[in-house]
């Protein structure tokens, strides 16, 4: 089942995973890498090479790998696909006959999980997994339409049929969670310019939540680490998803802001580098929004916030 990404012109090279038995189609794995890669409109991530060194307990360990756990190797290569939705990349499943195989299904279950988009040269015939008609592609198609300019082959699908349908009422969490809001000490605000908003647009301090982080640990460690700041209070302001054609720099489908008003015990700051910090009034930083210099969401937070100090 292919999962959401926008569409439009490809305007660089889209990284991708390809998933398979190396043990079994190693060199039609290489030659779909090759295919795709020739188009100049995409790069593997993984695997870079497809030269067999040694085999370990049915696990074939490509050149630089012959002295790594199989685990471990696993582990990097799942790191690979879970960073493809953040940089707007698919993994393609090499299946000749339908065979995906048991690490195969199991990559499927993390990419679909995180919401990758996920094609395959033939429909699975061992596992039970159900995948859209238009994901079965060969790499010369996908490679047609990579050449083509466009993404809009990553764009979602509907289903027709009822067993589609149910796989895609499935409550997997795609949502990226960010926690930060209205830094506050006394009645100044804290903005910053972090290079994420293009123009060199101001936001409000924050930071994505980490895997087994809670969002008081995330605000805790961006407030420290980030800003060199302590907070003194943390109080509930609102929670809502990303605004559609905001300007985000990376291509988040769905992101969620849990804001807060955060008192601060001091005014003093020690940002990392490449963050510029600025205090500002509230009539000021209303203004800067006005003025398009604040990034929508922040702006709308902003707006929300003025109206409930009024």
């Amino acid at each position: 089942m292919s999962s959401p990404l926008s569409g439009g012109e490809i305007a660089a090279p889209v990284p991708y995973v390809v998933h398979g038995s190396f043990r079994k189609h190693l060199d039609t794995i290489q030659s779909a890498i090759t295919t795709l890669n020739e188009t100049g409109r995409a790069v593997a991530i993984a695997p870079h090479d497809c030269t067999a060194n040694d085999e370990r307990e049915g696990f074939v360990l490509l050149s630089g790998e012959q002295d790594k756990d199989p685990r471990r190797i696993e582990a990097e290569y799942l790191q690979k696909v879970l960073s493809l939705k953040k940089l707007g990349g698919f993994s393609l499943w090499v299946a000749p006959n339908g065979y995906v195989g048991k690490s195969g299904a199991y990559e499927y279950g993390i990419a679909q999980a995180c919401g990758v988009p996920t094609f395959f040269t033939e429909a699975p015939e061992d596992v039970p997994f159900y995948v859209h008609p238009d994901s079965i592609k060969s790499p010369e198609e996908l490679a047609e339409e990579l050449r083509q300019g466009e993404a809009s082959f990553m764009r979602p699908i509907g289903s027709t049929d009822a067993v589609g349908r149910v796989w895609e009422r499935l409550p997997f969490p795609t949502a990226s969670v960010a926690v930060g809001g209205i830094v506050r000490y006394r009645k100044r605000l804290l903005l910053v310019e972090d290079g994420r908003w293009p123009d060199g647009r101001l936001t409000v301090p924050g930071t994505s939540v980490r895997a087994r982080e809670t969002r008081n640990g995330a605000l805790r460690r961006a407030l420290t680490d980030k800003f060199g700041v302590e907070t003194s209070n943390v109080s509930p302001l609102r929670t809502s998803f990303m605004l559609d054609g905001s300007g985000y720099g990376k291509p988040v489908s769905e992101l969620v802001f849990d804001d807060r008003a955060i008192d601060l015990s001091g005014e003093h700051t020690q940002p990392q580098a490449g963050l510029r910090l600025h205090w500002v009034s509230l009539d000021e930083a209303q203004t800067l929004a006005q003025e398009g210099q604040v990034e929508p969401n922040a702006a709308t937070l902003l707006q929300e916030y003025a109206a409930k100090a009024a």
